[in-house]
């Protein structure tokens, strides 16, 4: 049996794709699909995106 190969995303990457989940609206379904990335890996970028930027993007 072989070792799964891990991915690296760039930051840049997953900013992009938290961004399309806070910014754009879009849900977490459509922004799996849309950047071919799994489906819980959405959320968890977002929870690395410092609080200060996510408080911004709720206030504007």
């Amino acid at each position: 049996m072989s070792k799964k190969k891990w991915v690296k995303f760039s930051p840049e990457f997953r900013l992009e794709t938290a961004q399309l989940l806070i910014d754009q609206g879009y849900i977490q379904k459509e922004v799996s699909e849309a950047m071919n990335v799994g489906f819980s890996i959405g959320g968890h970028w977002i929870s690395t995106i410092p609080k200060h930027y996510v408080a911004l993007c709720e206030t504007s």
